[in-house]
């Protein structure tokens, strides 16, 4: 994340330093956590609606439904707990997620301006 807002502030900046006029308007969204929580079932739904193939939604559903999660802290760990929402930290598989969920917002609009919750939290 900070290598994207130093890499950002280094194209505004040069790019402010280039023109004439004295500001510059920017929207920084920093989406790395947009679907890191989100309900399995409506993910599943978002996925039929979007005619996917029901073998990947299975394969989806499976890998998500009752994960075993631990934490560890040096030589300690916590007691494994299963849980069936969003998914693991650092995952691929919430980027997709994400792009299912706006995908699904602009099929269900008609192309239009997207907006509401799609099952991310």
């Amino acid at each position: 994340m900070e290598t994207a807002l130093a890499t950002l502030l280094n194209i505004l900046t040069e790019y402010f330093d280039s023109i004439a006029k004295n500001y510059l308007r920017v929207l920084f969204v920093d989406f790395s956590r947009a679907c890191n929580t989100f309900d399995p079932p409506t993910l599943a739904n978002t996925m039929v609606d979007l005619n996917i193939n029901n073998n990947v939604i299975s394969c989806v559903s499976c890998f998500l439904d009752q994960r075993q999660q631990t934490v560890r802290c040096s030589a300690m760990s916590s007691k494994k707990v299963a849980t069936s929402t969003g998914s693991p930290e650092g995952c691929v598989l919430s980027l997709v997620i994400f792009s299912l969920y706006v995908r699904a917002m602009f099929v269900q609009h008609g192309g239009g301006y997207p907006h509401g919750n799609f099952g991310c939290t």
